[in-house]
C-alpha cells in the first residue's frame, strides 16, 4: 500500500492591503498532499471569511478547478495549461 502520510498547509490572505478590491481578503486556504501508490492526492479547500454571492462563488470554484488542473498536467507531462487573458 501507498504513504498514507499527509500533509497540511494553511494559507491565509490576511495579509491582502485594505482596499485591494479582493473578496477573497481573509480567506484560508488548505492544500492536503497524501501519498498513494503511483502518486499523490491533492485536495483544497477554502473557508471563505463572509457569505459570497452566487457569481463570486462560482467564479472562484471555476478558477481554483482550473489552476488545480493545470498543475495536475504540469505534474504529469512537464507543462501545465497557463490562464490566457483574451487580448
Amino acid at each position: 500500500m501507498g504513504d498514507r502520510r499527509t500533509r497540511t498547509r494553511r494559507l491565509s490572505r490576511r495579509d491582502s492591503p485594505a482596499g485591494s478590491g479582493r473578496e477573497n481578503r481573509s480567506n484560508t486556504f488548505r492544500f492536503e498532499l497524501a501519498g498513494q501508490t503511483g502518486g499523490t492526492t491533492v485536495r483544497f479547500w477554502q473557508d471563505y471569511a463572509r457569505e459570497l454571492s452566487d457569481d463570486a462563488y462560482g467564479s472562484y470554484n471555476f478558477n481554483w478547478g482550473y489552476y488545480l488542473e493545470s498543475l495536475r498536467l504540469y505534474c504529469e507531462t512537464g507543462a501545465g495549461k497557463p490562464f490566457q487573458v483574451a487580448a
